[in-house]
């Protein structure tokens, strides 16, 4: 079992800022403008459907919108229930990037010790004991990380959702590197990765068209480039790249395409099974 280093309290504050300068980055620009009707439009529709979806541990959502960018505010019992949240409002056709510097999380009152012991005992189930126990686990102030090293970025993607749901914690950050130990080359994965993103996904309002991807690969690092129908295909075109064997890192500049002149009724009629999609429930296949 590992123990802490004595710097983890830094890192860990480190590790909370660069956390804040990737969701406000890509939405600086936007953020100094003024919104337009149609940003305001897109923000009130989006409050309206997840209030009425009423998802568990969700609740007084607040949302902004500048450009596209939409900045989610509210109160959330954990970071499942801000996934499901975010699935929901990726299927809107007007959302090109989300930010949730808005949200405040308020998990169950547990001890630090024990989100540890918790995230541990996920960490074991979901990739084994083997790989788990080389893991280290920190918690401070409902704040988790995980760090250490896998031999595989699918190995990672499983202890992410696994720290998702665990009881107590709040933002969380899995600071693991992936080693892969006999890596293939470059255009085998990026012939994989081709072939996954071709794959159709029962996943609703998913508007991901593979050949609208432009795969490339540099030292088992996969870029994703071009432009998705909505937001939750790029959110779901990373995800699927992660599942390849032999990926190490997936870096998606997926842009949305912009749409004029869109109507809420498309989106309403579907959002209560986008709340239920496989992706927030982690399937990935």
């Amino acid at each position: 079992m590992r123990s802490a280093p004595a710097n983890t309290r830094r890192v860990v504050l480190l590790l909370s800022a660069a956390i804040i300068a990737t969701l406000t980055g890509a939405g600086c620009c936007a953020l100094c403008t003024r919104p337009s009707p149609s940003d305001r439009q897109l923000a009130r529709r989006i409050e309206r459907v997840v209030e009425k979806a009423g998802i568990p541990g969700v609740k007084q959502v607040q949302a902004s919108a500048r450009q596209g960018l939409v900045t989610l505010g509210g109160i959330v019992e954990s970071p499942e229930a801000l996934q499901r949240a975010v699935v929901l409002v990726a299927s809107d056709p007007g959302v090109e990037e989300l930010s949730f510097l808005g949200v405040t999380f308020d998990p169950p009152k547990l001890s630090d010790k024990q989100i540890v012991a918790l995230m541990r005992a996920a960490a074991r189930r979901a990739i084994g004991p083997e790989y788990a126990d080389r893991l280290g686990y920190y918690c401070e102030d409902h704040f988790g990380v995980v760090y250490g090293t896998l031999p595989s970025l699918a190995l990672r993607q499983r202890l992410d959702e696994a720290m998702r749901g665990v009881r107590g914690i709040g933002p969380y950050f899995v600071a693991v590197e992936v080693v892969l130990e006999d890596p293939p080359p470059d255009d085998v994965v990026a012939r994989a990765v081709r072939r996954k993103l071709r794959n159709p996904l029962d996943v609703k309002n998913l508007l991901l068209i593979g050949s609208d991807i432009d795969v490339t690969v540099e030292d088992n690092v996969v870029r994703l480039e071009g432009t998705v129908r909505n937001y939750l295909a790029k959110l779901v075109a990373k995800q699927q790249a992660e599942t390849v064997e032999g990926v190490r890192y997936v870096v998606n500049h997926l842009r949305v395409r912009r749409r004029h002149g869109q109507t809420e009724e498309p989106f309403r009629q579907q959002t209560n099974d986008a709340a239920e999609s496989s992706i927030a429930s982690g399937d990935s296949d």
